[in-house]
C-alpha cells in the first residue's frame, strides 16, 4: 500500500514541478525544493514539520490538514499553503476569503459541493435512497462528514464504508449491495485515485450507479 501511495506522490510531484516551470521556476536553477513524506505514519508529522521549519524555507506546502496543523504549531511566521482538506473546519484559517495568520490554501470540501454530487446522483437515479460512501480511513474523514451532512438534508441514508486495502474492495461492494445501497460515492484520495479503474469496474459489476469527486490524468490498471 505504501508503494502505491508513494507512486501517486511521485506523480503529484511531477505535476507540481511542471506547474513551477510554467511560472519560470526550475528546480536546481532558481528554486530549491525539500520533500518530506510521512509514509502513512501520522505520528511523524510533528517531527517532519519541525525539520521543515529548521530549513527556513520561503513557503511550506502541505497536502493534509493534519500535517498542516503540526506545521502551524511549529511556526507562526513561515507561510503555509494547504492543498485540500477542510482547512476552515480544522481551524487552520478563519475563512477561505480571509484566512488570517500564516496559513492559506484551497479546498473542494464543502456541504454545498457534497450536496451537489448527491443531487446529480439522484437526478440520474430518481429512486435512490441509500448511498454507500467508499473511503480510505485516516485521510478522507472531512469529506465523508460533509457528505453525511448533505445526505441528511436530502433525505438520503449513507452507508460509510472504510477500505484499508484494494483486496477489501470486492467485499466492500458486496456488503453495500447486500445492505440495499442503490448508489455509491467514491471519496477522492490517494487510494481511490490510484485504484479508480478497479473501483469503477466493481460499481458497474454490482450495478451501483456511482459518483466520483475527481479523476486523475491516467487510468491505472
Amino acid at each position: 500500500m505504501f508503494y502505491d501511495l508513494a507512486h501517486l506522490l511521485i506523480q503529484t510531484i511531477i505535476f507540481f514541478r511542471q506547474g513551477l516551470r510554467g511560472l519560470g521556476y526550475v528546480e536546481g536553477k532558481n528554486i530549491a525544493i525539500e520533500y518530506r513524506y510521512a509514509q502513512g505514519k501520522l505520528d511523524r508529522f510533528p517531527q517532519l514539520a519541525a525539520e521543515m521549519v529548521r530549513l527556513k524555507p520561503d513557503v511550506i506546502v502541505v497536502g493534509t490538514t493534519r500535517f498542516a496543523l503540526a506545521t502551524k504549531r511549529a511556526t507562526s511566521t513561515i507561510p503555509i499553503v494547504v492543498i485540500g482538506g477542510d482547512i476552515v473546519g480544522a481551524g487552520l484559517v478563519a475563512s477561505l476569503a480571509h484566512p488570517g495568520g500564516n496559513v492559506t490554501g484551497f479546498t473542494a470540501i464543502a456541504v454545498d459541493v457534497s450536496g451537489k454530487r448527491l443531487e446529480l446522483l439522484k437526478d440520474g437515479v430518481p429512486n435512490i435512497t441509500r448511498v454507500g460512501v467508499l473511503w480510505y480511513p485516516g485521510r478522507d474523514e472531512d469529506e465523508v462528514k460533509q457528505t453525511d451532512i448533505a445526505a441528511r438534508a436530502l433525505g438520503i441514508a449513507i452507508r460509510s464504508t472504510e477500505v484499508h486495502a484494494v483486496e477489501e474492495s470486492d467485499g466492500a461492494f458486496a456488503v453495500l449491495k447486500r445492505e440495499g445501497a442503490n448508489g455509491v460515492i467514491l471519496i477522492s484520495g490517494a487510494f481511490t485515485l490510484f485504484y479508480r479503474k478497479k473501483l469503477v469496474e466493481l460499481a458497474v459489476k454490482n450495478k451501483l450507479p456511482s459518483m466520483c469527486e475527481a479523476v486523475g490524468p491516467k487510468t491505472v490498471a
